[in-house]
């Protein structure tokens, strides 16, 4: 009977890696004869509590809105995380510098971990990024940059 429940829980395992790392980061867009998405062409300016709010309210609707979609934002680093594998880094966002805030947050992937060197947790950071979808309370933004 254990090794029927290690095996289920290793399939699941399995697969919330392929889909984190595989189904998210997903393909690039195609680009444009100036090399830029098409996407990024139409970048939506949006404050955190709003985006939180609209997948807060209506998961399925936000991301008709957003998913696909090229935002800028102003959010609180939480956390700053690295995947050394993958050579990528993200950050963790929340609307408020509230230290006890448990409501939804958004995660910001960027390509490599020089883009967010000298970011520190509680700062104050404006991000561009492409919205993709929310999970478990995390709204996920693949693409960021960090906007002068």
């Amino acid at each position: 009977m254990k090794k029927i429940i290690y095996i289920i829980v290793g399939i699941i395992v399995v697969g919330a890696l392929v889909y984190y790392f595989g189904g998210l980061s997903g393909e690039k867009s195609e680009t444009t004869p100036d090399g830029t998405t098409p996407e990024e062409n139409e970048v939506i300016e949006v404050s955190t509590e709003e985006i939180i709010a609209a997948f807060d309210q209506n998961k399925s609707e936000a991301e008709k809105t957003y998913e696909g979609k090229f935002i800028k934002f102003t959010a609180f680093v939480e956390y700053i995380g690295t995947q050394e594998l993958m050579g990528s880094s993200s950050l963790l966002l929340k609307p408020t510098t509230e230290e006890n805030y448990l409501g939804t947050s958004i995660q910001c992937e960027f390509n490599n971990d020089s883009q967010i060197s000298g970011i520190e947790i509680g700062q104050d950071v404006t991000l561009s990024g492409e919205v993709e979808k929310e999970n478990l309370g995390i709204i996920f933004v693949k693409d960021c940059q960090i906007v002068q």
